[in-house]
């Protein structure tokens, strides 16, 4: 079902931030972001929903990625299928569920789409990386696993695209990160499980920041940006985040589901908390995905409801 008149009250339209805070410091972005001068963003409001079937099945939606222009897609964890939507949040077509077939899904992730319109998903009990192309054919499957070292890598999380096409995916087992080149090679394998500074702790999901960064959500409840050698240089969240478990990121701006915090948060690059949910009507979502839609737009799947809803960013004006 898509709806356009969403279930928040007027009251809860406007959400607005619970104060600017100073702390530290997935989509593929095909067109170059336009500088935005906005100081912060103040209020989200709803702009679209989509809540109910798509091709004769309920959709229990999780991660969510952008392909640039026209399409969203998200990760329909509970039947194990890819599914595209347009901009009205309207299904287009899908792809994986459960079977012996080729582009089939058992334990979807996460998902990310690349320069060339190619949709990357993680599996975890696949323990792979699977590549459609834009109408969601099967292209190839991609083990996760390095050839000469079986266990030095476990199940996949996280995933995204470099500028340059490198593929970037978390580890849930082993707390690190694997790059894959452009051929598909594992190319190098960055962290390790520890508490000392500048290692990972449970990442969970990845994205691209700009040509020289990602960010990586963790688990134990912060957001580390790392730089292209892997290694982290700066690490924000850590002092207001409890269970950091989806990103978005855009221009300045990086948004953060919290699933025990249940609520949104969006953080400056540079690492200042600039807007949360807290006490508003988005109190009790449960974020398993989010994406920007442009400079201006904020998808995000709650579990909780089984909803994807569409809001409207308003940021503060100079």
């Amino acid at each position: 079902m898509i709806r356009h008149c969403p279930r928040y009250s007027i009251r809860a339209c406007l959400i607005l931030t619970a104060g600017l805070l100073s702390s530290c410091a997935h989509p593929r972005q095909t067109t170059q972001t336009r500088e935005l001068s906005h100081s912060a963003p103040v209020a989200l409001v709803p702009a679209g929903e989509f809540h109910g079937e798509a091709f004769g099945e309920r959709v229990s939606p999780g991660a969510l990625a952008w392909d640039g222009d026209s399409a969203i897609f998200t990760l329909d964890s509970h039947n194990a299928r890819l599914l595209k939507f347009d901009l009205e949040l309207r299904p287009l077509a899908l792809a994986g569920g459960r079977g012996p077939h080729a582009g089939a899904l058992s334990e979807p992730a996460d998902l990310c789409v690349d320069n060339s319109l190619n949709v990357w998903v993680t599996d975890g009990q696949r323990r792979s990386v699977i590549l459609y192309d834009a109408a969601l054919a099967f292209v190839e499957e991609i083990l996760f696993a390095d050839p000469e070292d079986p266990i030095r890598l476990g199940r996949p999380g996280g995933v995204t695209v470099s500028g340059d096409g490198e593929l970037w995916v978390t580890d849930l087992e082993r707390s690190r990160i694997a790059v894959f080149d452009r051929f598909r090679a594992l190319a190098s394998v960055y962290g390790e499980q520890g508490s000392a500074a500048g290692t990972l702790r449970e990442p969970v999901d990845i994205v691209t920041v700009d040509d020289r960064h990602m960010a990586v959500a963790q688990a134990s409840g912060s957001i580390g940006i790392l730089d292209r050698d892997g290694a982290i240089v700066n690490e924000c969240g850590s002092e207001t985040l409890k269970r950091p478990f989806t990103l978005a990121a855009r221009g300045k701006y990086i948004w953060v589901g919290d699933r025990r915090l249940r609520e949104i948060l969006c953080f400056s690059t540079a690492g200042g908390l600039l807007f949360r949910t807290l006490g508003s009507g988005l109190d009790g979502i449960d974020p398993t995905g989010l994406v920007c839609v442009g400079d201006d737009k904020l998808a995000v799947s709650d579990v909780a409801t089984q909803r994807i809803t569409l809001f409207q960013i308003i940021y503060s004006t100079q």
